[in-house]
């Protein structure tokens, strides 16, 4: 059962061989981890192959943008924000920030709703704008 410590016995090898394993079923969900170099969430869309049609960097701010069409046709907006960060030699991203992230944030938002509203006011009703 999970959480029971159960007595097993094992050989040296079985032990070695479970250990790398383990290391490399790590390595292989830290790639997915929304820490890494893309969100998670915005990796999930984008296999569903909705990419972003538009993106607003402000230094390590980011947002992206994502154009929907619901079940009548009409298209929706969502925004994704995340923060680059440098972990040894490595870029990364999360969706976490600290105060000082904060007002870049909110200058991020202000953004993609001002261009959200501006492409709503210039497209057709129900119609996607072209990517930027």
């Amino acid at each position: 059962m999970i959480g029971e410590d159960v007595p097993i016995t094992v050989s040296s090898q079985f032990i070695f061989a479970s250990n790398r394993m383990v290391g490399v079923l790590v390595k292989e969900l830290a790639k997915h981890s929304p820490t890494t170099t893309e969100g998670a969430t915005e990796r999930k869309l984008m296999a569903q192959g909705n990419k972003p049609i538009h993106r607003i960097n402000l230094k390590s701010i980011s947002a992206a943008v994502f154009a929907n069409t619901s079940g009548e046709g009409n298209t929706f907006y969502s925004v994704q924000f995340d923060r680059s960060y440098r972990d040894g030699e490595e870029w990364k991203r999360t969706k976490s920030f600290g105060r000082d992230d904060l007002l870049l944030l909110s200058k991020a938002a202000d953004m993609a709703h001002t261009w959200i509203h501006e492409q709503e006011s210039s497209a057709p009703a129900g119609q996607s704008p072209e990517p930027s």
